[in-house]
């Protein structure tokens, strides 16, 4: 059986440099080929297992708007194996700190656009790769 991470994997094998995601960003486009997406995605799960001490059915927090970075915590937090909690960009800083405290998450991606929620205690918060 090839999962999600697989699939990515080998595309990255693949089609390297080739644009895998893209976005538009002001003047210029911001282009994610499959390589940067895959080490996003590593680069991710990595803080998560080993500089957060996630383990499998942990919970994480992603807080911010459609963009590459929201597919690389998906799936990095996926390779973790713990459970992603995404917020809706348009929340507001204190709903998003009551859903940390409920869910014990273990940290908090949030995007660079996005004001930071009141930190709950011992609740790390990240902005998004």
């Amino acid at each position: 059986m090839q999962t999600l991470i697989d699939l990515v994997e080998k595309s990255a094998a693949t089609f390297g440099n080739r644009p895998a995601l893209v976005i538009h960003a002001g003047l210029r486009d911001d282009v994610w080929t499959y390589d940067r997406l895959w080490g996003g995605i590593n680069s991710v799960a990595r803080y998560l297992r080993e500089e957060q001490g996630c383990a499998p059915g942990d919970w994480v927090l992603v807080w911010g708007p459609n963009c590459p970075q929201l597919a690389a915590c998906y799936l990095g937090a996926m390779m973790a194996q713990v459970t992603l909690v995404p917020i809706d960009p348009i929340s507001t800083p204190d709903f998003v700190g009551r859903i940390a405290e409920q869910t014990k998450a273990k940290t908090i991606f949030v995007g660079a656009s996005m004001p930071l929620p009141p930190e709950p205690t011992q609740l790390n918060i990240r902005d998004m790769p």
